[in-house]
């Protein structure tokens, strides 16, 4: 569904890798154009260029592109059709119950986040969270403790669209697979010595 915006003062989300922009300066010497904000966050625009688009709010990107315009538009009227193919999602994988994508929504934290996601494994390591922002092509990594979120001995971390939280698994000194690693060195090591004495009888 194409929603149609015009750029006043209606509060909206902010722009996101992916959604499909479509920009209008109404007039009889207007133009029209549509493109995609790619994963670094730009906009590309053949009148214009390459613009900043993800992370900003419509209203800042409509200030963005007003002052782009103004060089061939004398108090240009930008319209906004954005289509978004998918809903604003966050990725949250590892150590929870309900691993995938989840939807995201205004306000939404780490501890709701995680919890949208089927909760915490038994064997999760909440103290160790990874945030991962995917900023300028490059991911940037953060990491939370969400056992002292949920405490409440510290604060929510808020979390934002196109975000990958990955809980990690707990360290165990006294589990079966590491039991079972042990003993595969174990046996290894055995096999060694047995061909060591047997060739140097």
């Amino acid at each position: 569904m194409i929603a149609l915006f015009l750029l006043a003062d209606v509060p909206q989300d902010t722009l996101r890798p992916g959604d499909i922009v479509k920009v209008e300066v109404a007039g009889t010497a207007g133009f029209s154009e549509t493109g995609a904000v790619d994963d670094s966050g730009f906009l590309y625009l053949r009148l214009i260029g390459k613009l900043r688009a993800g992370g900003l709010s419509l209203s800042e990107f409509k200030d963005t592109l007003r002052s782009h315009l103004l060089p061939y538009y004398k108090d240009p009227l930008i319209l906004l059709s954005i289509e978004n193919l998918t809903p604003p999602q966050v990725l949250v994988t590892g150590r929870v119950n309900s691993p995938g994508y989840i939807q995201f929504r205004k306000g939404m934290t780490l501890s709701d986040a995680v919890q949208a996601a089927g909760g915490p494994s038994s064997d999760a390591r909440l103290s160790g969270v990874v945030i991962k922002t995917r900023r300028d092509g490059k991911w940037e990594s953060k990491r939370a403790d969400l056992a002292a979120i949920l405490s409440g001995k510290t604060e929510d971390v808020p979390v934002y669209p196109g975000q990958v939280i990955v809980v990690p698994k707990a360290f165990r000194l006294c589990t079966m697979e590491n039991f079972n690693f042990v003993m595969s060195i174990a046996n290894t090591g055995m096999m060694i010595l047995a061909l060591y004495l047997l060739f140097t009888k």
